[in-house]
């Protein structure tokens, strides 16, 4: 009786620290999934340092892949989101993306990564929120546009319903989620270990 109890207890202190977790999603070629359970996520600037993460990146592209990579790391104002992998804080709202869109074609599939286990076991790494706010041309400055986010203010973010998240979407050949609140996660290696992959 006694051990029921225990086993009780340990099975909801265990649901409830589960629940607690903090998922986003990024998405990959799902040709390359088996190599990113080996190897994990790759930011740019480590995949253009490995030939085969960059021909699942850019198949056919490499080259231009890797020029792009290296201009924006030279660039003081991107040159951070280049040693950090992109995710969403939702799943896309799919009432607003059509076949042009990147994720089908070049055939992505969605993980989801496992953030407050990757924070508590790697603090340095420092979270990005971009595009928080819409672009407006009238202001010189939007301070809360780009920003580093807490664990808690992702909490908020990913409360939120994909539509709510990508009611601003606007399709922009070459991005993914155009005005739409995302996050970059980069680690000190500029790399997502696949043991925070979890699904």
């Amino acid at each position: 009786m006694y051990f029921i109890k225990d086993i009780t207890n340990f099975v909801s202190i265990f649901c409830k620290l589960a629940a607690e977790d903090v998922f986003v999603y990024t998405y990959v070629p799902h040709k390359a999934i088996d190599y990113i359970r080996q190897k994990g996520l790759l930011s740019p600037k480590e995949i253009i340092k490995d030939k085969k993460a960059l021909q699942f990146a850019r198949p056919g592209k490499t080259e231009e892949f890797i020029k792009k990579t290296k201009k924006e790391m030279n660039d003081p104002e991107w040159e951070k989101y280049m040693g950090g992998v992109s995710t969403f804080f939702t799943l896309p709202d799919f009432s607003k993306i059509d076949k042009k869109h990147n994720i089908f074609k070049f055939e992505l599939t969605p993980i989801r990564i496992n953030l407050s286990q990757l924070v508590e076991d790697e603090p340095e790494t420092k979270l990005f929120g971009v595009e928080l706010e819409l672009y407006n041309p009238k202001v010189d400055s939007q301070p809360n546009r780009e920003k580093i986010l807490s664990l808690k203010k992702i909490k908020d973010y990913i409360s939120q319903s994909p539509e709510q998240i990508w009611k601003d979407y606007s399709y922009a050949p070459g991005h993914m989620a155009s005005d739409v609140p995302h996050l970059i996660i980069a680690t000190p290696s500029g790399k997502i270990s696949a043991k925070y992959i979890v699904s």
